[in-house]
This record gives C-alpha cells, structure tokens and sequence, in this order.
C-alpha cells in the first residue's frame, strides 16, 4: 500500500522511535497496524488530520525518551538497522545513545543509569529494541566462571589430579589453560572499562598525562602507546578515584594484586607465549613447568601465590 508523503514521512518517523526505544512488536505494533489500517479508508480529505495525531504522537515519544537528533537521523538509523535483517543483531553503544540518541532512556531501560559507558544496547534488525544489554567485562567474567564450572565437574569428587583417568586429566588442563587465560581477559577488559568510561566522562578536565594514561595515547606524537598490565591494576583505580574525587584507592599493600601481577601474569604469559626455553643460570624451563603444573584451587583458598580467588578480591577493593 501506497502512503501519501506526508503519511509516509510522519508514520516511519513514529516505527523509528519505536524501533529504538521499545520494539516494533506489542502495541507499539498493533497500533502502527491499526493506523495504516485507518488509511485505508481516509478519503485524502482525512489525510491531513491523520497527519497531525501521528505528529501529537511522535512529539510524546520523543519527549518521553528526551529525543535529541532531529526526526531525519531516527529515519536514516532505522533504515539502516532494517537492511542488517540476516546478518544478526545490531549494536549501537551506550556512549552514542546519551550523546546523539536520547537523553532519558532510563524510561526505556530502568537499569540505564547503572549500566556502563561502554556497553552496547542490544537490537534485532526487524523489531528493534530488545531490552538487552552486551557489557564486555561481564561476558568475559562469565566466560571464565563457565569454564571453571567445567573444570569443578571435570575434577569431580578427586583429591588429586593422580586419581583422574587420563582423558579426564588432559580435558581438566584444556580447561585450566582456558581459565588462566579468560581471568586475565577479564581484569583488563574490567580495568579497560572503567578507564574508558571515565576518560569519555571526564575528558575535558583530565591533564593531558592523565587523558594519555587512560586513553593508552601518545599525543605529542598522535599514536596509540599501551599501557602495561601491572601499571593498568596499581594506576587505573588510583587516577579514576581521583579524577572523581572518590576516597584514594592505594593498592600497593594490597596482596591479591600483587599475586596477580607477579604469579599470576607469569602463569598467564606461559600459557599466551608457550616456550621450552631453558634457563641456563637455575637449570629450569619455568614456562613448561608452569604451563605442566596448573592445578584446580579449593574453593575459598588464598594462600597458594596465584588462585582464582585473587581475581574478584581485587574487583571488590576496585569497585
């Protein structure tokens, strides 16, 4: 069916919104349906009126979710998101929502002012908004409590590694290595995270140091400059504390963090950088030895130099 432009213009304008804000799906759907169906039956005499409720009803919209772009961009975007149907979901970050997109989502996603700066707002190409969120740090968190679920079934009830049949030993140490290595991912996308967010946040306050350490940029030479791990979890939480006037977070008496520096890292780059080097001056190969001698912790235990348990301890000092 054919709509006059003004129809056509008014009416996709209002599925836009909708398409971002709660889905073509439900009412919003019904109702979209209800009114094409109405102009079926509009002489062009009616045309006008029918133009002026969809525009009452478009200015509650985007008051309702604090509208920022202009009627055009929402079209555009949503032309877009359509034409990705087939090639799976859409994400459009949560920095791009409050900055060009809406300035009260919260009435669309309650949990909004809680939610990360870095995060993605989930949508499927045909009905839009999904209520769903993508925050990598929490993927990566549950990518390594998945793996070490696996690792505690695959140890069952053994006190010692010795009493697992062979297959069962090499799938618990395929899943070992994985967890090393889904740990670290986590921590320094976590620490990632919260460096992103507060540089974003706080850009325009931050000297020019500081914005470079959180950005992992050169600017007097325009080029990326990484950060190392260690100067990442003593470093990000001192500044973002301190950028946000938050009590100091010193961790350099803090236990967990150097086991996860020290041990842990080089546990984690035994796994990342596989060699059979030998050390002349001790007579070992520490990173065969390492990689050969990962072991399940016990729930709970912090004693040995590197556990699993150093990990959220650290988290919970951060957060």
């Amino acid at each position: 069916m054919d709509l006059v432009p003004e129809v056509a213009t008014a009416l996709e304008t209002l599925e836009a919104l909708y398409y971002f804000t709660q889905g073509v799906r439900g009412e919003s759907a019904e109702h979209l349906e209800k009114i094409r169906g109405i102009y079926r039956y509009l002489l062009p005499s009616g045309y006008p009126k029918l133009v002026s409720d969809l525009e009452r009803d478009v200015r509650l919209v985007r008051e309702h979710y604090g509208a920022i772009a202009t009627d055009e961009f929402y079209r555009t975007l949503f032309r877009e998101a359509r034409e990705a149907d087939g090639k799976g979901v859409i994400y459009i970050s949560k920095l791009r929502v409050v900055r060009e997109l809406f300035s009260r989502y919260d009435n669309a996603i309650v949990r909004w002012p809680h939610i990360k700066l870095h995060s993605f707002v989930v949508f499927e190409p045909k009905v839009g908004f999904q209520n769903s969120m993508f925050e990598l740090d929490g993927q990566l968190f549950h990518d390594a409590q998945f793996m070490l679920y696996k690792a505690r079934e695959a140890q069952g009830s053994a006190k010692s590694q010795r009493e697992l049949s062979p297959t069962r030993h090499r799938a618990l140490h395929t899943l070992l290595r994985s967890i090393v290595t889904a740990l670290f991912t986590f921590v320094e996308g976590y620490l990632n995270g919260i460096a992103f967010d507060c540089f974003q946040t706080r850009h325009d306050e931050l000297k020019l140091d500081d914005h470079d350490f959180l950005g992992e940029w050169n600017s007097k030479n325009k080029q990326r400059k990484f950060v190392k791990f260690d100067d990442k979890v003593f470093g990000y939480p001192r500044l973002i504390a301190k950028v946000k006037g938050l009590p100091e977070i010193d961790l350099s008496a803090f236990k967990p963090a150097h086991r996860i520096i020290k041990d842990g890292k080089e546990i984690r780059d035994a796994i990342t950088h596989p060699s059979a080097q030998y050390d002349v001056d001790d007579h070992t190969q520490k990173k065969m030895t390492l990689f050969a001698g990962l072991k399940l912790p016990a729930p709970g235990v912090v004693e040995a130099p590197f556990t699993v348990s150093a990990i959220p301890l650290l988290i919970e000092r951060i957060s």
